[in-house]
């Protein structure tokens, strides 16, 4: 079922603020769960990153390593997810032009990448913080319909907890994407950390898992 993910980057993006602490048991279990589905699929290994605690970022091949290297973290603080995914998209959509050499016209091009965000949706105050993540989502979709990539990428949200304003912005950023950035293709889905684990590895990529009712 997630043969459609093979040779695809795996990033997970936990977010390890202060109210994720009443679901940090339940983080690690989504997320090892998840990890062991899409452990062979990238060839790299599987990169982990924290919203805030960015000195316990890795990849490794083996879950194991990752796992212990979750266990280091302790939530704290407030998430910036902005600032957070501001290190992970624009790697997907900045033109590479120093990258460019004065005898090749040919663009270096990432390979396919599904990013899963684990997270309540309970950021920096205010609608500033939803709008910094719509900006950067909207780059990123600008760049894949330009160049004919959009199902090369996948954002994947995955809820916890059931906080209004959370649940609220992590619909808007899922229900309004193609309303929103005026594409053909959607390539952001949400999912409740209870819901059903196929849909939040293929809801951000497979237009059939991404039709089904969210929890």
């Amino acid at each position: 079922m997630t043969a459609s993910l093979t040779e695809w980057h795996q990033i997970f993006l936990i977010d390890d603020s202060a109210s994720m602490h009443q679901h940090w048991k339940e983080v690690k279990r989504v997320f090892e769960a998840l990890a062991y589905l899409v452990k062979t699929k990238d060839p790299d290994g599987i990169e982990l990153r924290f919203a805030n605690s960015c000195e316990h970022d890795d990849r490794q091949k083996h879950r194991n390593g990752l796992m212990k290297n979750f266990e280091k973290v302790k939530p704290g603080g407030q998430c910036q997810m902005g600032i957070a995914l501001n290190k992970i998209l624009p790697n997907y959509y900045r033109t590479q032009m120093n990258k460019r050499s004065s005898w090749s016209s040919r663009v270096e091009e990432k390979p396919p990448v599904n990013i899963y965000i684990l997270t309540d949706g309970v950021w920096s105050q205010g609608q500033e913080c939803l709008s910094t993540v719509q900006d950067h989502i909207t780059r990123l979709v600008n760049h894949l319909w330009e160049t004919g990539r959009l199902e090369h990428v996948g954002i994947q949200f995955i809820r916890f907890g059931d906080n209004e304003i959370g649940r609220q912005r992590l619909d808007i950023l899922d229900n309004d994407q193609k309303q929103y950035y005026e594409v053909p293709r959607d390539i952001v889905d949400t999912e409740p950390s209870t819901g059903n684990i196929f849909k939040m590895l293929l809801g951000s990529t497979d237009g059939n898992w991404d039709k089904q009712d969210t929890g």
